[in-house]
């Protein structure tokens, strides 16, 4: 059995909490970065793909690691 040290232990969730939350989110900012919504109704758009891309992406990583 490898022992493993606390710390690392700290490293792998870290990567695996950027992982689970930075990913998903990616669409998102760059549907901001690239749409540029000015209006409250742009906004909401933008906020409903992101919703949407979000679950999506959560999605395919929860199907990967089941795959895996």
């Amino acid at each position: 059995m490898v022992r493993v040290w606390p710390d690392e232990m700290l490293v792998y969730g870290l990567f695996i909490v950027a992982i689970v939350l930075f990913i998903p989110l990616l669409p998102f900012l760059l549907m901001v970065v690239f749409l540029h919504p000015e209006t409250f109704w742009e906004w909401i758009a933008v906020l409903a793909l992101g919703v949407v891309f979000y679950f999506l992406v959560v999605f395919i990583e929860i199907s990967i690691s089941e795959a895996l």
